[in-house]
């Protein structure tokens, strides 16, 4: 009865998080200027991680019939599924945090706005892409919360290198938009990580 309680936990902090964030992209709405390098990056860039969204959707699902999961009964696996909620949570808090450190400036997609300001406040202070270091915090500690190696899998070997590629995608358009500012920011802040 635990575990079914923890994995309708773990669903309504997914659906509160897709809210949160169709609420901001609401308020957000306004004419978009797209520099041209998006052209070559195409639709998957900018779709890939609903998609991933969805699959992420189909791996909890699949959890409830423990169709993808490990079952493990020993001391640890208590300790082991609160840890993997725990990254659930930081991935998700960091997530929305950099969402509203954006404010205006966020989008779904890689897009520059009118008159978008670089933002430096915030988890942006730290990393360059803190929204996607939460997403792979956030989808890793929900594969080690729900014991499931096919969300690990998806996680850190096509989600991670994926919004890896996405980031490099993004910093192109913001260099060629931005400039020295820009070049200058990347140079003192890391990608994913404070120190990389």
């Amino acid at each position: 009865m635990g575990l079914l309680i923890f994995k309708i936990a773990i669903i309504l902090i997914w659906l509160m998080k897709w809210r949160w964030k169709s609420l901001i992209l609401q308020k957000t709405r306004s004419v978009r200027w797209q520099m041209p390098i998006l052209k070559k990056a195409g639709l998957l860039v900018n779709r890939f991680p609903q998609l991933m969204e969805w699959g992420l959707a189909v791996i909890i699902l699949a959890s409830f019939f423990n169709i993808g999961t490990i079952s493990i009964k020993t001391q640890w696996s208590i300790g082991i599924r609160i840890i993997g909620m725990l990254l659930f949570l930081i991935g998700i808090g960091l997530q929305l945090y950099s969402i509203n450190c954006l404010g205006s400036n966020y989008a779904s997609g890689i897009l520059i706005r009118k008159g978008q300001t670089l933002v430096y406040h915030g988890p942006y202070r730290f990393i360059r892409h803190p929204e996607y270091a939460g997403n792979i915090l956030a989808f890793t500690g929900l594969a080690v919360a729900l014991f499931s190696y096919p969300a690990l899998g998806l996680a850190l070997l096509i989600y991670a290198p994926f919004l890896s590629y996405r980031a490099r995608v993004e910093e192109k358009m913001l260099t060629a938009y931005f400039g020295q500012q820009y070049r200058q920011y990347r140079q003192q802040v890391g990608r994913f990580f404070p120190t990389d």
